[in-house]
């Protein structure tokens, strides 16, 4: 998933022209403690309430200010792991989202992350990963799942993005509840369905313990 489609509407951005009262009216309305500010349409940092409570003057524009996370920021089609890194190493409870030209997107909040972590905590079960290549109009989750049943097996979490090596096609992320996934390749493989990787729950605990302890992180902000 990347981090783009984790952008969350309904937090605003703060344009350096607004003051420092504005800001934490806008953080009081909508109950958050951080705010993406914008110049125009180019993301200049963030800035947070108890950084707001200390200026002295209500009245002073956000540009007089020097603001946190100048670079607390991730590009769109980057993976969401890379938000939770860039809001651990910024110490910030929202993330930027921009373009290749960094123009502000929108933003991400460690609650949205945290609630997407806890949608795939299925993917930490005991089990293999496959992820499969293949055109849309082929993708069917039922008829994957059922040869993957024919193997004694089931499916835990299913997830589908665009293959950045063929953007013709799809990538479908399959957790399955079996550690050693030969017979199911080779039933998928039979039907004629691709393997574009495979993963063996003894590859990931590196994987799986990064993500937790970043949000472990996530939740000390």
């Amino acid at each position: 998933m990347t981090a783009e489609t984790l952008i969350n509407p309904n937090i605003p951005a703060l344009q350096t022209t607004d003051t420092v009262a504005r800001a934490l009216h806008q953080m009081e309305e909508i109950g958050i403690m951080y705010l993406p500010v914008i110049d125009n349409d180019t993301f200049v940092g963030i800035v947070s309430e108890d950084g707001l409570f200390n200026v002295p003057n209500p009245n002073i524009k956000l540009s007089a200010l020097e603001l946190e996370g100048q670079r607390a920021f991730v590009f769109q089609q980057q993976h969401y792991y890379d938000l939770l890194r860039t809001s651990a190493q910024y110490k910030s409870r929202v993330v930027a989202v921009v373009d290749k030209e960094e123009h502000y997107l929108g933003c991400a909040t460690t609650m949205d992350l945290v609630a997407h972590l806890s949608a795939g905590y299925s993917m930490q079960q005991n089990g293999g990963v496959l992820v499969l290549s293949l055109y849309e109009r082929d993708y069917s989750l039922a008829e994957i799942s059922r040869l993957v049943e024919s193997n004694n097996a089931k499916v835990l979490n299913a997830t589908v993005d665009t293959d950045e090596d063929d953007m013709a096609k799809i990538r479908v992320t399959l957790k399955i509840n079996q550690p050693d996934l030969s017979r199911v390749i080779a039933t998928l493989e039979r039907f004629g369905y691709i393997i574009a990787e495979q993963y063996h729950q003894s590859q990931m605990p590196d994987l799986d313990s990064e993500r937790l302890d970043l949000l472990f992180r996530f939740l000390n902000i």
